[in-house]
């Protein structure tokens, strides 16, 4: 862009026609000399892949059957998702040991093999957990997270349960056969994972789920008999330490012959209790005793008139602890209740939950002053610690947990630090909020805690910042229903006050700097209760320094992006077409300017007194270019990337970088000189990786921040980050890749010309920070803000020349496509090839065949001597033109 002095007025925009000066021959001696030069390849230091915090739990809304065990000092959380069996770490107060989940059986996609139903025990310096489903399996585990073997029990199997007699661990399933249909089956499994199976306890065909307890000589086993398809009925039998059954095909437990299920027990050392769900109505929830002799106590309510479902059973040393839903209204609630080992109940209490949305209590375990009852809410599986009376003890945590979810990030460089924002979700409901940390150029994340700006809620919010350059930043940032909010960041990380922009909920915001001042925008209702996009200049502190303009009457919601550019602003925005508007640093609007005849997604960047605009359509995955000189556009399209599906630029110092992402999430960066020359294309990460923003600090480096999914669970977005070029440390070098597509050849730049359109109003060169979309999707960050229109890959990406080409046909911006003179042409197609920082190529952006090497050498010097004349003329008719 032009560094004269700025119009206060808006430019109007014009078209200039670059006239032929030179002989067709000569441009072509001199495109022939120029494709034998070759530039040099220099790979770039990158550095290895760095989080901006230390990774906080959140939880994860999935997961199924929560089960608990404790070793004495920490516990284990095991829940089945997905068809794979899980473990979560946590200690003694809930918090994680690591957020890494232990993989204790995968699903078997290929071969189609899942598993559910998960239990689990602590006892003799081990865990044990069972599962079922594709198989009846077991694992042990250290109770330092160490795996041992999977073990698999021979059989058909569902439901296990396990305990711990204090020598062996024993296990208690439904069989399954084709013979002899669905028994109850028991069994033992010492401290080296060997199974025993020692007896059957029912022998009807006619059973389904149970459950077990470990007396003080016995082990009771209930189960559920199905003597018609109407009835179910709750049934045990005991079983000794030797593995006999004392009581051969168990005996009815409950009074009632009708649909009773859900049955739970626990031990208290002398007798056991056995608590069901009767399916009334009403439904309700009754226990009983049954001693270590076999003999039955009274049959007892333990719920009141509520209907009652899914009860779970607990033992604190003293005395028993229930707790069940009630369904009487919706939200449901948990009910509990503590029995004697007399069999007497006392008065019902009110029993904790995080959220009232929630399913069935999974598990109530007593673990040394406390219980963890593990149940299912909206949010994912909790856990919650209750004292003996069942009161809540602390606050509820997450049971099967995975790193927060960031999303939306972008960064700038303040002329100290990088600075980065991100929008984030932690805990289990979880809660959201905008935060920022600064990142030294040695790639040292200097607030390792991050800072929140914005403070929790469980609304949506979304960051965006900028930056002048000059040793702060700006960030922006709002709620759904709430205000638009700016403060000021300094390079040491203090921040400025608090600064309300707009006092009303609006939607979205968006701020960019020029180098000097601020920019920001937001969407709005009119009066007409349409949308319109507004602007607002703010000072170098984000406060308002001017009145709130219209951008741009939309009528429906249609969002956009906003870069700096020459000293001024760009304003993307998408309707029938990708439109380009400018705005002054005053605040005024130029004309309209259309960039493509579809919707693109746009960044630019500033360097070397140009801008160069990228875009890559909707309808196609090929990454385009244009540089911006002097307000116009100069020379042609020209392809940068196939297969792009995400892409940000910036300017290094030398040359401008841009990186992208392909739909798979292998991520790349390619170098554009501001000649027009392209480096080879080089791959960043061959993973999940995003990239979402991009900044320089002007002197070599950069900083690529991108989201990746990844670890055991894929269910959590993480930022990461990389910094290339000169930098601190262990790096890695870049390597080119070798299948970069071949440059489409152009017309004839000696017999063509280009209209030269005009982009905006004068203005000095400034930083250009990156900014994201005022419509970005706030629930998956892997589509970008201005992927909401959805990407329709090309019919073929496989010869690029053919798809660039009928992008460029396509475009409305030149009324003229037949090229320009090879020195106004720097936006051509361009040698492929690396050029080094301080020496670009001699290319004259277009490649024709090589010129014969045989007797090739008077011609070539001539032909070189011809090519860097025409190159000085054409430069000297540029530097002309933008005086």
């Amino acid at each position: 862009m032009s560094s004269r002095t700025q119009s206060t007025s808006p430019r109007t925009f014009y078209k200039r026609r670059v006239a032929s000066a030179a002989p067709r021959w000569m441009s072509l001696c001199a495109v022939a000399v120029a494709s034998l030069v070759t530039a040099t390849t220099h790979a770039q230091p990158v550095s290895d892949p760095f989080p901006v915090d230390e990774p906080h739990a959140m939880n994860y809304t999935g997961g199924h059957s929560p089960t608990t065990a404790f070793d004495g000092t920490n516990y284990l959380a095991v829940f089945d998702d997905g068809g794979s069996i899980f473990g979560a770490r946590l200690d003694d107060a809930g918090t994680p040991l690591t957020i890494d989940w232990l993989r204790l059986r995968s699903r078997d996609v290929d071969n189609d093999l899942s598993y559910y139903y998960p239990s689990a025990v602590f006892g003799g310096g081990k865990y044990l957990v069972a599962w079922a489903g594709s198989e009846l399996g077991y694992r042990l585990i250290g109770a330092d997270g160490s795996l041992e073997a999977t073990r698999t029990i021979a059989g058909d199997g569902y439901y296990p349960d396990v305990g711990y007699d204090g020598e062996r661990f024993v296990i208690a399933w439904m069989s399954i056969s084709d013979s002899d249909g669905r028994n109850t089956e028991f069994g033992f499994i010492d401290l080296d994972g060997n199974f025993e199976h020692t007896a059957r306890l029912s022998s009807s065909g006619q059973t389904s789920g149970l459950e077990l307890a470990v007396g003080t000589n016995t082990t009771l086993v209930t189960w559920q008999e199905h003597p018609d398809t109407s009835t179910s009925q709750v049934w045990a039998g005991r079983v000794d330490r030797n593995g006999d059954a004392l009581d051969p095909g168990g005996f009815p437990v409950a009074d009632s012959t009708g649909q009773d299920n859900g049955m739970q027990v626990s031990a208290s050392g002398s007798n056991y209790l056995v608590a069901w769900s009767t399916y009334g109505p009403p439904r309700a929830v009754n226990g009983r005793l049954i001693e270590e002799d076999g003999s039955l106590g009274a049959e007892f309510a333990l719920s009141g008139p509520e209907e009652a479902t899914e009860v779970v059973l607990g033992f604190d040393g003293s005395e028993y602890a229930a707790t069940w839903t009630d369904q009487t209204e919706y939200p449901y609630s948990f009910v509990g209740r503590t029995i004697s080992v007399s069999g007497t109940p006392t008065s019902s209490v009110a029993v904790p939950a995080v959220d009232p949305r929630t399913s069935d209590p999974g598990h109530l375990l007593w673990a040394k002053d406390k219980y963890v009852m593990a149940y299912a809410s909206n949010g994912g599986l909790v856990g919650q610690f209750l004292d003996g009376d069942l009161a809540a003890s602390g606050t509820a945590f997450p049971f099967s947990f995975i790193p927060a979810y960031q999303s939306s990030p972008q960064v700038v460089f303040d002329g100290e630090n990088y600075v980065m924002t991100w929008d984030e979700q932690r805990g289990i409901e979880p809660l959201y909020s905008s935060r920022t940390t600064r990142i030294s150029q040695a790639g040292q994340v200097l607030e390792p805690e991050s800072i929140d700006l914005s403070g929790e809620r469980d609304d949506y919010a979304r960051v965006s910042i900028a930056s002048a350059g000059n040793g702060s930043s700006v960030a922006a940032w709002t709620w759904s229903d709430g205000p638009i909010w700016t403060q000021q960041i300094n390079a040491d990380g203090s921040r400025g006050p608090l600064n309300e922009l707009v006092s009303t909920a609006e939607v979205g915001v968006n701020i960019a700097s020029n180098g000097e001042g601020y920019l920001a925008a937001y969407m709005r209702k009119n009066t007409a209760d349409q949308y319109e996009m507004v602007g607002q200049l703010l000072d170098e502190t984000g406060a308002n320094a001017g009145a709130p303009f219209v951008m741009r009457q939309t009528g429906v919601f249609n969002g956009g992006s906003l870069k700096g550019a020459g000293g001024d602003y760009y304003y993307y925005y998408r309707d029938a077409e990708q439109v380009i508007q400018p705005i002054s640093a005053q605040g005024q609007l130029g004309e309209p300017v259309v960039l493509s005849s579809g919707q693109s997604f746009v960044d630019s960047a500033d360097g070397d007194g140009r801008t160069l605009l990228i875009w890559r359509e909707t309808s196609d995955t090929v990454l385009y270019g244009r540089f911006v000189d002097d307000a116009t556009f100069s020379g042609r399209d020209f392809v940068i990337g196939t297969d792009v599906y995400f892409s940000r630029i910036a300017w290094d110092g030398t040359r401008f970088a841009v990186a992208w992402n392909n739909e798979p999430g292998q991520s790349f960066i390619r170098y554009v000189g501001s000649d027009g020359t392209l480096s080879s294309s080089t791959k960043l990460a061959d993973a999940t990786s995003y990239v979402y923003g991009l900044a320089s600090n002007g002197a070599g480096q950069l900083l690529i921040t991108s989201t990746e999914y990844g670890g055991p669970y894929s269910y959590s977005q993480r930022i990461v980050n990389r910094l290339v070029g000169d930098r601190v440390g262990s790096f890695v070098e870049l390597e080119p890749i070798t299948d970069d597509p071949a440059e489409p050849a152009p017309d004839d730049p000696a017999t063509d010309a280009i209209d030269d359109v005009g982009m905006g109003a004068d203005g000095g060169s400034g930083s250009t920070p990156t900014s994201t979309d005022l419509d970005a999707p706030a629930d998956d960050e892997r589509e970008s803000d201005d992927e909401t229109n959805g990407d329709v890959a090309p019919d073929s990406t496989d010869d690029e020349s053919d798809t660039a080409d009928a992008g460029r046909n396509s475009r409305p911006m030149s009324s003229s496509d037949a090229g320009a003179d090879a020195g106004d042409d720097p936006g051509g197609t361009a040698l492929e090839g690396v050029q080094d920082d301080s020496e670009r190529s001699s290319s004259l952006f277009c490649s024709l065949p090589a010129a014969p090497k045989s007797g090739g050498a008077p011609w070539s010097f001539a032909a070189f001597g011809l090519a860097m004349l025409w190159r000085r003329n054409s430069s000297r008719r540029r530097a002309h033109r933008q005086s």
